[in-house]
């Protein structure tokens, strides 16, 4: 389906989440539109209490700590994971994402679904389809995750390196949205985002 919704990203402030500013060459550590709700063993773990502050989505702990600024200054307690669902920012124990292709419309992050079908609201309307995962970068609603390492080119959007990545595509969006090419790896230390050395591995001999 051809959608004439492609307007800058930078313009997403339908909710909370849409705040985050990618376009900054040092962006947030760790996390993604990826809500780590598996109860795995993750010292920050947005769906469970921990004693250091924040948590490992940036994405969803900016939505909470607007409201609660201490889950962001202090430590992620109880009250803080219970935040998560009670001001809409995310949902604990469901293993879709955002990040995700679905046949169903919407995902299960509602600061992250707001603020992509504000813009294109076939997303929540028929189906949550690749171009709805784009969106995600495209219209600062989050970042997505790339399967493989922001050192090599294969072709499919973002790179799995969500640092690295939000640095390179806040100065190239085509990364994020169409392709991690060649470009985008070159990219990589050409922005001062990271660096990719050459294999040096003996054993490849």
């Amino acid at each position: 389906m051809l959608r004439s919704c492609f307007l800058p990203f930078a313009l997403c402030t339908a909710t909370a989440a849409c705040n985050i500013d990618f376009t900054d060459d040092t962006p947030p550590a760790g996390g993604t539109g990826v809500l780590d709700d598996d109860g795995g063993d993750a010292d920050d773990d947005c769906c469970a209490a921990h004693p250091s502050p924040d948590c490992e989505n940036p994405i969803l702990s900016t939505c909470v700590c607007e409201t609660d600024p201490r889950c962001c200054e202090q430590g992620w307690d109880a009250s803080c994971v219970a935040a998560v669902e009670a001001l809409g920012c995310g949902v604990c124990g469901q293993p879709e994402s955002c990040c995700d292709e679905t046949d169903a419309p919407g995902c299960d992050v509602p600061a992250i679904e707001t603020c992509v079908c504000e813009f294109d609201p076939v997303c929540c309307e028929e189906s949550w389809d690749a171009q709805c995962v784009a969106d995600v970068f495209l219209f600062g609603c989050g970042i997505c995750p790339g399967a493989n390492s922001c050192c090599v080119a294969d072709g499919a959007p973002g790179c799995v390196e969500t640092d690295v990545q939000a640095c390179v595509c806040a100065e190239d969006p085509s990364c994020c949205v169409e392709a991690w090419d060649f470009q985008c790896v070159q990219e990589v230390e050409a922005f001062g985002c990271g660096a990719c050395m050459p294999s040096t591995d003996a054993s490849s001999g």
